[in-house]
């Protein structure tokens, strides 16, 4: 039957206890170990946030990997409050994959309203801690625009900027589709 998983670790801990020497015990103390992994690598590659230390050595779940994960936790007959976490977490991943093709697929103009877009994903992206097919163009967008801003800035605050320079990021913006009003 559905259950959860301390349910499980209860009655593996009694038939220990008992000394139960059972195909059934042999079969719960089975599902139990793959229910407890099933939970920990939720926890570990999904739902918990890690550090920006950690984040390069670990890998991160795509929508299919957590798709299969799900699956998974239906044959292990689970009940867990992580499987409507994970449920979430696909769904505002898939939602995420729809805002970013609006704005990436193919890249529009860079307006102050889509900048703030961009920030917007990115953060909801770092939230979300999963490898989504976008977020390497996103990343890149939002890199260029950040970049063109701050050299932009900087030449603008130096009264000595000669014109070529001030000519040449505008070039820039206008090769990247920048409409911000620093262009």
């Amino acid at each position: 039957a559905e259950c959860e998983l301390k349910d499980l670790q209860e009655l593996q801990r009694e038939a220990e206890a008992l000394r139960i020497k059972t195909a059934d015990a042999e079969a719960l103390a089975v599902r139990t170990a793959a229910c407890r992994k099933w939970t920990g690598r939720i926890h570990n590659e999904l739902l918990r946030r890690t550090s920006s230390r950690k984040a390069g050595g670990t890998t991160k779940l795509t929508c299919a990997d957590v798709e299969g994960l799900l699956a998974e936790a239906g044959t292990l007959r689970l009940n867990a409050v992580e499987i409507e976490q994970a449920q979430e977490r696909l769904s505002d991943a898939r939602q995420w994959s729809v805002d970013a093709a609006r704005v990436l697929l193919p890249p529009v103009p860079v307006t102050p309203e889509v900048h703030e877009v961009l920030k917007d994903l990115a953060d909801r992206a770092e939230n979300l801690n999963m490898l989504l097919d976008e977020q390497e163009a996103l990343d890149s967008r939002l890199s260029c625009v950040r970049g063109w801003l701050g050299r932009a800035r900087a030449a603008m605050a130096d009264t000595s900027a000669e014109w070529q320079l001030l000519t040449a990021l505008v070039k820039e913006a206008k090769g990247s589709r920048l409409d911000l009003p620093e262009v």
